[in-house]
């Protein structure tokens, strides 16, 4: 029998990433759902009985842990923003960046370091029919 090993940060996103995101068309619904858009808030009594965090905690350490993944922010009181380049799970780079205020968030090489999910992926234009339904 094998010995049991605790996961490195990255392989437990990488499996992560397989629970959230499957194709490219989920990446865009994590990345574009709209302000206070939620499924599991109803009233504002349900804010009483919440029971979970959900997924939205794991999309962005997932979508980063099988891309090259760029972040830059800028809140309004700060007098530059913050780029953070991520690649393969592995942060390459954090530094200013003169910015407006607001986040930007730009994925690519989507899967690049997870070779098995790149060959489940369909051509470009049956995977862009997923977004475009959306």
């Amino acid at each position: 029998m094998s010995k049991i090993q605790i996961l490195t940060p990255t392989v437990a996103n990488q499996i992560a990433a397989g629970e959230v995101v499957e194709r490219p068309a989920a990446v865009v619904k994590e990345l574009s759902l709209e302000r206070h858009a939620t499924s599991k808030i109803r009233l504002a009594a349900d804010l009483d009985r919440i029971a979970t965090f959900g997924f939205r905690g794991e999309a962005l350490p997932s979508i980063a842990s099988v891309s090259r993944f760029t972040l830059q922010t800028r809140s309004t009181d700060a007098a530059s923003g913050t780029e953070i380049y991520i690649n393969g799970g592995k942060v390459i780079h954090q530094r200013d960046h003169g910015m407006p205020v607001g986040t930007r968030i730009e994925v690519a090489n989507l899967f690049h370091p997870v070779p098995a999910r790149l060959k489940f992926l369909k051509s470009d234009e049956t995977e862009a029919a997923h977004i475009v339904r959306l």
